[in-house]
């Protein structure tokens, strides 16, 4: 039971639409720093590890971040970048604003308004001096933008206060996750997006219109994750279909000492029509799971060096609940199953897929689960779509 990433998500993960304008400097002034700037400077450096992008780029490159995050701020048209002495040194900095302008949007999620996938470059030049800026290109009107602000701050503080209130940090994280996942569908239909549609894709269509698709998710507990003070960013890479790759996104979070992997999309039985969705609105299959598991969901890992490692499995749900077997045992299997069984239903996590069916065999094939339950005559199982967890429905 695999799931897999429709194909119009790979458009706005990766293509970007940027276009190039040159016109002539009129003048030599360059732009002082505006409070705007200056606050938001004063924000990413409050706190840096919750901006772990950020906090790893040269002083030139933060200039450029800040700027833009201005831009998005202000609802600018225009955000002035550089002025630069040779034509070359423009070039590389369009190059790396081509790189690096989706990093600077999903890391600040909250300008929803943002397309994190369109912009234009405009080149000023007067002699032998070149200026860069950039035109962001927003999705929906200033106007609009500040009436649905006021919608989305408050679902985030709901949800920021309401983990706020638990006792432990699992629990608030848990908190979070499932309340994102309670109250979003995956939408197929924003396949065929428009200007308006691409509000769909952001955190505020996942957050206050409850129908996004993956980046939706990843920006949405991006958001509440810094919020709690807590480093979070975005994964981007592909996943593998039939020997085709698609694009996809999902988070890392920093628990701890250590970094996890979550993945909302995944767990939301929304996203596809398996089986699973027949009885579960969303799972905990990929809450803070490691590298080693998520490569081997098809999810397609590089290396990033801002979510290192992501090996521990202290956080894990499965692991910090007490429901993970590691290999087939009975013994271990029907303490698990004691545990829940107030519960409709029993989940159980094993360390690999042949160690899952080999449970299946002698729990279904040979009867014994029903040494556990000898008053049910019958129950419906199924594997999770990362194939470690087994499901049992009475």
């Amino acid at each position: 039971m695999k799931k897999w990433l429709m194909l119009f998500v790979l458009i706005p993960l990766t293509f970007y639409c940027v276009f190039t304008i040159r016109t002539s400097l009129e003048e030599d002034a360059i732009p002082e720093p505006t409070q705007t700037q200056i606050d938001i400077e004063a924000k990413l450096e409050s706190n840096p590890e919750i901006y772990p992008f950020y906090t790893s780029l040269a002083e030139s490159y933060q200039d450029y971040y800040v700027k833009l995050c201005a831009a998005f701020e202000d609802y600018e048209s225009t955000a002035f970048l550089e002025r630069f002495e040779t034509e070359s040194e423009m070039e590389l900095a369009e190059d790396w604003v081509n790189e690096n302008y989706r990093e600077i949007v999903y890391e600040q999620p909250d300008y929803f308004w943002v397309d994190p996938n369109s912009f234009t470059f405009k080149e000023i030049q007067k002699g032998d001096k070149y200026t860069l800026n950039v035109d962001p290109n927003f999705t929906i009107s200033e106007v609009e933008a500040i009436q649905r602000k006021r919608l989305y701050d408050e679902r985030v503080n709901d949800i920021v206060n309401g983990a706020k209130e638990k006792g432990y940090l699992f629990d608030a994280v848990l908190y979070v996750y499932d309340e994102i996942l309670r109250k979003t569908d995956y939408d197929h239909s924003l396949a065929e997006t428009d200007e308006t549609a691409l509000l769909g894709f952001s955190a505020y269509g996942c957050l206050v219109e409850g129908k996004t698709v993956c980046s939706g998710y990843t920006l949405a507990f991006t958001s509440i994750m810094q919020k709690l003070g807590l480093t979070c960013g975005a994964e981007f890479d592909e996943m593998s279909h039939n020997e085709t790759s698609e694009g996809h996104v999902w988070n890392y979070c920093k628990l701890g000492k250590d970094y996890y992997y979550f993945d909302l999309t995944w767990d939301d039985t929304s996203f596809d029509s398996d089986e699973l969705k027949q009885y579960l609105d969303y799972t905990h299959d990929f809450f803070a799971v490691t590298k080693k598991e998520l490569s081997a969901s098809q999810h397609f890992l590089k290396e990033n060096p801002t979510a290192p490692g992501c090996t521990s499995e202290t956080y894990n749900y499965y692991t910090y609940k007490n429901l993970y077997c590691g290999d087939y045992s009975f013994s271990r299997f029907r303490e698990i199953a004691k545990r829940q069984q107030q519960e409709k239903y029993i989940v159980v996590k094993f360390s690999s897929v042949n160690q899952r069916k080999r449970a299946e065999k002698s729990l279904f094939d040979k009867g014994r689960f029903f040494e556990i339950y000898p008053d049910l005559d019958g129950v419906k199982y199924l594997a999770s779509s990362s194939g470690l967890q087994l499901y049992i429905f009475f």
